[in-house]
C-alpha cells in the first residue's frame, strides 16, 4: 500500500508533533528553568489550540464530555482548597485535559489523519524509548540513580506501555508498521530484563498474546471478556487490597509485579498511611504531589513526604478526594458500556486500558489512563474502517 500525505492532514501531524514534544519531554531536558519555562509557554499555545478545536467542532456535547469537564471542576476545587500545591494541582488538570483532548481530535478525524498523527507521535516516543534503552544497557552494571533518560523508572514504564500500545492500534490498521511494532517490543523487552521489573514483563506477555489472538481472529468477532467485567475485577482486586488485613495477599501483589526486590512492605505500610490520612480531607483531598523532594534517596520516608502513594486509587482519593473518584470510576464504566462490537481495535483497546489500571495497583499513574480512553471511545469507529475495503491513504514517510 502506498501512503501520501493529504495537505489538511500537515495541521493535524504539526500539532501531534509539538504535543508529544513538550508533554512526553524527557526530564533529560527540564533541567534547565529557561527550557522550562518555554515548554510551559508551548504547553499552555498547545492546550488552547486544542481547547478551541474541540469546542468548534463540539466534541464534547456527550456524556463524556460532561464528567470530563466535572473532573476537571473537582481538581480546581482541590487546587482552591491547598494553596501550597495550587500550581501543581492545576498543572495536573491541564495535562488530564491535554492527553484527553488530542486523541479524541485525532480519533475523531478520518482514517488518513488517525493514521499520520499517531504515526508521528509514535515515532517521536520510539525515538526517546531508544535513547533511554542505549543508556540503560550502558549502565546497567552500576548503582546510578540517574540512568534513564527519561527520569526514572516509572517515567520509562509509561512511555514503553504507551509506545506499545500505539504500535499495536497501528499495526491492527495498517498491516504494513511492523517496524515501530519491533522497535517497540524491542525496548521494553531490553527494559524488562534488564530492571527486571515485574510489571513490565507481565505487560510485555499479555501484549504479546493479545497480538496473536487478534492476529488469529483477524476481521471476525471475538468473544472475550469485556471491559465491564474487567473493571468490576479490577475494582474487586483493590477493594481486596485495601481492607485485606493479611499482609500475605498484598505481599502477592508486590511480588507478581515487582519481583525484582525480596521485600515491599514499605507499600503496604504506605497504602495505610494514605488511605487513613485521606479520611481527614475526603472531599477533594490535599492536591498534587510536590516535586520538590525528588531528589532524596528512595525511601519510605522521600514517598511520604511526596505523596507517592504507589498505586492509582489511592492517589486519587488521597490527593484529589473520593468524589474525583466516583466521577473517574462512572466515567470508566461508561466508557466500557453499550460496546457493539468484538473486533479487534475495541477489544485491544479494552484490554490495553485495563493492563494499565492494573498497573496501578502497584503504582501512581492516574493521569496518563486519559490516553488510553479516548481509543476505548474510538475503538468501534476503527473497527468498521478495518471491515470495510482498505481504502486507506497512508503518508509517504514511514513514521513507525
Amino acid at each position: 500500500m502506498l501512503i501520501r500525505v493529504r495537505r489538511d492532514n500537515s495541521y493535524f501531524i504539526m500539532l501531534s508533533l509539538m504535543w508529544v514534544i513538550v508533554y512526553l519531554m524527557p526530564d533529560f531536558f527540564r533541567q534547565n528553568d529557561g527550557v522550562n519555562s518555554i515548554i510551559r509557554m508551548f504547553k499552555a499555545g498547545i492546550l488552547l489550540i486544542l481547547i478551541v478545536y474541540t469546542l468548534k467542532h463540539n466534541l464534547l456535547s456527550n456524556i463524556y464530555g460532561i464528567l470530563i469537564l466535572l473532573i476537571l471542576i473537582s481538581i480546581m476545587f482541590t487546587a482552591l482548597l491547598n494553596n501550597q500545591v495550587a500550581n501543581d494541582t492545576i498543572k495536573m488538570a491541564a495535562r488530564i485535559l491535554s492527553y484527553f483532548l488530542l486523541f479524541l481530535i485525532i480519533l475523531s478525524s478520518d482514517i488518513s489523519v488517525i493514521i499520520s498523527s499517531l504515526s508521528c507521535v509514535l515515532f517521536f516516543v520510539n525515538i526517546i524509548c531508544l535513547i533511554n534503552t542505549l543508556q540503560i544497557i550502558y549502565h546497567r552494571n552500576t548503582n546510578d540513580i540517574d540512568i534513564f533518560f527519561l527520569g526514572s523508572d516509572n517515567g520509562s514504564a509509561y512511555h514503553y506501555f504507551f509506545s506499545l500500545f500505539l504500535a499495536h492500534i497501528l499495526y491492527l490498521l495498517v498491516d504494513k508498521k511492523k517496524i515501530g511494532l519491533l522497535i517497540s517490543y524491542l525496548n521494553i523487552l531490553i527494559y524488562a530484563i534488564i530492571q527486571e521489573v515485574g510489571a513490565v514483563k507481565l505487560c510485555l506477555i499479555v501484549h504479546f498474546l493479545l497480538l496473536s489472538i487478534m492476529l488469529l481472529w483477524r476481521n471476525r468477532e471475538m468473544q472475550l471478556v469485556r471491559l465491564k467485567w474487567l473493571l468490576l475485577f479490577y475494582y474487586f482486586v483493590n477493594i481486596l487490597l485495601f481492607l485485606s488485613q493479611y499482609t500475605s495477599f498484598r505481599d502477592v501483589i508486590n511480588a507478581v509485579f515487582y519481583n525484582k526486590y525480596n521485600s515491599i512492605t514499605s507499600r503496604n505500610e504506605l497504602w495505610i498511611y494514605f488511605i487513613t490520612k485521606s479520611l481527614h480531607r475526603p472531599f477533594f483531598g490535599y492536591g498534587a504531589s510536590s516535586g520538590a523532594y525528588r531528589n532524596l534517596p528512595e525511601n519510605y520516608y522521600k514517598w511520604i513526604m511526596q505523596g507517592n502513594t504507589h498505586n492509582s486509587n489511592i492517589e486519587i482519593i488521597y490527593h484529589y478526594g473520593y468524589v474525583l473518584f466516583v466521577l473517574f470510576s462512572i466515567l470508566l464504566f461508561l466508557v466500557a458500556k453499550n460496546k457493539k462490537t468484538s473486533k479487534q481495535v475495541t477489544i485491544y483497546s479494552e484490554y490495553a486500558l485495563f493492563i494499565w489500571l492494573m498497573h496501578g495497583l502497584v503504582e501512581n499513574g492516574f493521569s496518563y489512563i486519559f490516553l488510553y480512553i479516548p481509543f476505548v471511545i474510538y475503538g468501534e469507529k476503527l473497527d468498521n474502517n478495518l471491515s470495510k475495503e482498505k481504502r486507506f491513504i497512508i503518508i509517504s514517510r514511514d513514521f513507525g
